[in-house]
């Protein structure tokens, strides 16, 4: 939601040949009723792969990773954008160059905390403003289609795709600036996660889809959360 009350959607683009892969670069869109969209407009520069829009005193915070996504030789970086949502200046780099999906959140002191995908560990990063230098706590384990939101009690929950010995699975966690401990995994497999979080009438709802039944579908769950 943008601070003139408006849906943003971002999205990805490829750029195609026939059958061959050329190229991508991210696009928006909004709309003031969900019905009716902006044609889609790029954003940033090719190559880029702008994953999540946070909103934050009139800003828009996002991590873009350059590389990879089937563009060869070119070395992954993730650069730390804000601007107004369509026109972004780089604030900085993320390292290592593995880290690619990341969802930013920020606390009531204005400090920025994220969650970070990263190759085959997990990192949660926080930073003051002007959010130029970040202190990482690196965790064990990989992670797909990071989300996180504050609860009204001032508790993080989570969710992401993590894996048991069956293969992949949608899990819920409990996060915190140096900790992320699951505690209830949702039905799920094969193919899944990027879930989507909303704290709603004293419930978390959560969408996220799977092929745990066959096919692809997408999911919701209503989840009573432990006090």
């Amino acid at each position: 939601m943008t601070p003139q009350g408006k849906l943003m959607l971002v999205m990805g683009g490829s750029v195609m040949e026939g059958k061959q892969y050329v190229n991508r670069r991210p696009r928006v869109s909004f709309s003031g009723d969900g019905r009716v969209w902006t044609a889609p407009r790029p954003i940033l520069s090719d190559g880029d792969w702008l994953w999540r829009v946070t909103w934050h005193k009139g800003k828009a915070y996002g991590v873009s990773y350059h590389g990879g996504g089937g563009l060869r030789n070119v070395r992954r970086r993730a650069f730390l954008y804000a601007g107004d949502g369509i026109h972004y200046e780089r604030i900085g780099e993320f390292e290592p160059s593995e880290t690619s999906e990341c969802t930013i959140r920020f606390a009531a002191n204005d400090e920025m905390v994220v969650l970070a995908r990263s190759g085959n560990e997990t990192r949660i990063g926080t930073s003051f403003p002007p959010y130029r230098s970040f202190r990482w706590t690196v965790l064990a384990g990989a992670l797909g289609g990071p989300n996180f939101i504050p609860l009204p009690d001032g508790r993080w929950v989570a969710g992401s795709r993590g894996r048991n010995k069956e293969g992949p699975e949608t899990v819920l966690s409990w996060m915190t600036r140096t900790t992320y401990t699951p505690f209830l995994t949702l039905p799920s497999g094969g193919d899944n996660s990027y879930p989507g979080l909303v704290w709603h009438e004293g419930l978390l709802w959560v969408s996220y889809y799977s092929t745990h039944e066959g096919k692809t579908s997408i999911y919701l769950a209503k989840v009573r959360l432990p006090q």
